[in-house]
């Protein structure tokens, strides 16, 4: 039940403060750059323990150290959760921009 803890810390901690300060006028470049580095962050954690345990590339069953000091503390995945967080919002600018674009080609409602 571990992935549920860290789940609820990601929901509490990182994406409730980027969406609402992602709201706020002139706060986007706050937002993007705290999520940026809470990726390049977890991209570190990940490779200094595989560096500090020599980790191989495909996951050992039968080593379980690997999953624990990679996956169950919450700083190797938040860097996935954060890239979600960051990709949707690029979606959603995205798809703002596409409907605008089209409601200005209509001459009549």
């Amino acid at each position: 039940m571990f992935y549920v803890a860290n789940d609820l810390q990601f929901y509490t901690f990182i994406m409730m403060p980027s969406i609402y300060i992602y709201h706020k006028r002139n706060k986007r470049w706050l937002v993007l750059s705290f999520l940026t580095i809470l990726v390049i962050a977890s991209m570190l954690y990940i490779f200094y323990v595989t560096m500090k345990h020599s980790f191989s590339c495909m996951l050992d069953i039968s080593n379980d150290i690997m999953f624990d000091d990679l996956y169950r503390r919450p700083f190797g995945p938040v860097g996935f959760y954060a890239l979600g967080i960051l990709l949707s919002i690029f979606y959603f600018e995205y798809s703002q921009a596409i409907s605008n674009r089209e409601l200005r080609k209509r001459t009549a409602y």
